[in-house]
Order: structure tokens, then C-alpha cells, then sequence
């Protein structure tokens, strides 16, 4: 019998579930929690004062119902981007209140903010930066696309308000990271906000210092004697040498780290270790080879203990390893040297699927 037999034995006879890794052991919303525990007592006769989900207590308003019967026989699809009408609509009403000049092409319409949002961190590469506290859905969308997540505290003394100073110091660790923060208040914005949006705009004060993503056809050398001309262009390019290399590393389409590891408690520690180090960096990685394993043929009071161990740690890795797919390779006679050791091992992976 096949080990997949007897686990489906084990399970039942249903077919075998792959979720991404990233939403294994997402736990339910917290608001959606919330809101069930509340409907629950709201009907077993307790008061609730609900602070859960912000649904609206007022009805839908009769100019809007009449507008959707008047529609109502509208089936075609709409353009991705939101009729064009409504973003036209959009952009004049932020150009009349707000004073800035946008136009249909700027605004895109969807069906809600969180959506939205996880659309915006899918397609963008960059750190999402919380402050504390916050939206319980933010971070779970992080999650599961596979951002990391870097929070800002906010303190009661400033009324829960993200302060310049604390954006500026996070930003201070890498500043040429790519970043998506989120502002969201429980209070209407004030000028703290303004305060802060001001650090992420440039200063007269500040030196603009040149990055890989500036126009290729502009100079950002103007000006600059011939020495000092040189020595930015070395260091410009050697920037951008740097960012193609992590560009490159963290993409999942042309790199993928593999561990090798055998079954004992140093190298578990280790490539635990090594795992969150790369994933701080959006590092993708593909999975582990455990080496070293020893073939079940192999007898004696020694081997028999040395199996009793290896199966504890061979059960250990899977939990360490938080469920990333791994392999076995039995322990060789000898170490691995040569072609016909390496030709030997590389059949092993190929019937393994690797």
C-alpha cells in the first residue's frame, strides 16, 4: 500500500486538499466573529450595541432604488476601469473640493475599499506599512499574497495619530524599500495627517539623491564637475546593479530557494532560521530537501535508536517548516563524490518528482 493509501485511509476516502500556504491557519475575521457572536445574543434576548461591522441603519434612499429599477434591464458588462461617466463624476468632484486635477484615467471604481486594496498590494511590490491600531482586514490581505507587514505604533497621548517622526524613522531603516501605507483613522483626518503626508513628499532641504527608477532620458548628474560626475555614475550604476539583482532574487516566475537539510536538530534550527530571513525579503522559496535519511533496511540496537530520533525530527520538520512541501533521500553508503554518486541521487529526485 502507497503512503498517499494510507493517508486517504487515515482521512477517509475524500480527495486530497492543496491550499496555498498562505491561507492555511487563517482564522475567521475578527468582525465577522463579531458580528455572528452579536446576532447570536441579539437573538437569544440580550441588548447588543454592536461595533462590529459598519453596516448603514438607514434604509436604502428613494432615489437610488427608483435609479436601479430604471436599470434594472442593464446586463452587459461594464468597462474594467468603472463607467466612464461616474469616474468623470469622481474626478470633478475632487477637483472642485479638494483642488487637485485628476481626470477619468486616474480613477478606477470598484466594488468595495478592502477589494480594492488587495488588488492595489497584488500588483504592487512593496512592504504594507499598518499603524496600531487598525482594520482587522489589512494585515490577513498582506498575508496571504505574501507581503510583509510592518507596523507603526500609535500612542494615546496623540490621539491615535500617526506621527511624521515615527514614519520618518521606519522609512530611515531602507529607504529605497517600496512601501504601501495605509492611513485609516478612527477619527476624521487632521493636520497630523497633513504632517505626515509632507515626509512623503520632497523638500527643498533635502538633496535629491538619484534612483534606478528615474527617467532614463533625463541627466541626473547636471551640473556636477568631472570627478565628481564619475564617482555618482559609479555609484548610480552599481544602485541599479543592486536592484535588478533583488528584483530578479524575488521573483517567483526565475528563482526559488531549495533547503537541504538532514534530519537533526542543528540544521532544522538553521533552516528555520534561514526561511525567515529570506521571507523577510520576499524571497521566494520552493521547499526542502531532507538528506540523510536512513533506509528502512537497516537493522541493530544503534540503527534502531538513531530511527527513533530521526522520526521525531522528521515529524518536527513538517511543523517547523510551516507545511512547505519536502522531500526524502535516503542515507548513501557513502558520501556523495563523483558522477555516479551524483547521477545516483539526481534518479532518486526525478522519481520523487523533482
Amino acid at each position: 500500500m502507497s503512503e498517499t493509501q494510507v493517508r486517504r485511509r487515515k482521512r477517509g476516502n475524500g480527495p486530497d486538499i492543496h491550499l496555498n500556504l498562505n491561507v492555511r491557519g487563517l482564522g475567521q475575521s475578527a468582525t465577522l466573529a463579531i458580528n455572528e457572536r452579536s446576532a447570536e445574543l441579539a437573538a437569544s434576548g440580550h441588548q447588543v450595541y454592536r461595533f462590529g461591522l459598519g453596516q448603514s441603519p438607514f434604509p436604502v434612499p428613494a432615489p437610488v432604488e427608483a435609479e436601479l429599477k430604471n436599470n434594472a434591464h442593464q446586463k452587459d458588462y461594464l468597462p474594467v476601469r468603472g463607467l466612464r461617466s461616474l469616474r468623470e463624476a469622481v474626478a470633478d468632484f475632487h477637483r472642485r473640493t479638494q483642488g487637485v486635477e485628476f481626470t477619468a484615467d486616474d480613477i478606477l471604481i470598484g466594488p468595495g475599499s478592502k477589494e480594492l486594496m488587495f488588488i492595489l498590494q497584488l500588483v504592487y511590490y512593496g512592504d504594507l506599512v499598518i499603524p496600531t491600531p487598525s482594520w482587522v482586514s489589512y494585515a490577513p490581505q498582506a498575508h496571504i499574497i505574501g507581503r510583509q507587514i510592518r507596523w507603526v505604533e500609535t500612542r494615546a497621548e496623540h490621539d491615535w495619530r500617526l506621527l511624521a517622526e515615527d514614519l520618518e524613522a521606519l522609512c530611515a531603516r531602507d529607504p529605497t524599500r517600496p512601501r504601501i501605507l495605509i492611513l485609516n483613522y478612527p477619527n476624521n483626518p487632521s493636520k497630523e495627517l497633513g504632517e505626515v503626508l509632507k515626509h512623503l513628499t520632497p523638500r527643498g532641504s533635502r538633496a535629491d539623491v538619484p534612483t534606478p527608477f528615474d527617467d532614463p532620458d533625463e541627466d541626473p548628474f547636471e551640473g556636477m564637475d568631472r570627478r565628481t560626475r564619475r564617482i555618482a555614475e559609479t555609484l548610480l550604476h552599481r544602485r541599479r546593479l543592486f536592484h535588478q539583482a533583488r528584483r530578479r532574487i524575488t521573483d517567483a516566475e526565475t528563482t526559488g530557494f531549495v533547503f537541504v537539510l538532514t534530519p537533526e536538530r542543528l540544521p532544522i534550527l538553521e533552516t528555520h532560521r534561514a526561511m525567515h530571513a529570506l521571507q523577510q525579503f520576499d524571497i521566494p522559496l520552493c521547499g526542502a530537501i531532507v538528506n540523510r535519511v536512513l533506509p528502512p533496511e537497516a537493522d541493530g540496537e544503534f540503527l534502531r535508536r538513531r530511527r527513533e530520533q530521526e522520526a521525531r525530527y522528521l515529524e518536527e520538520i513538517p511543523h517547523a517548516l510551516h507545511g512547505m512541501p519536502t522531500r526524502h533521500v535516503p542515507m548513501l553508503p557513502e558520501d556523495i563524490q563523483g558522477l555516479d554518486s551524483l547521477r545516483a541521487v539526481a534518479a532518486h529526485l526525478d522519481r520523487l518528482g523533482i
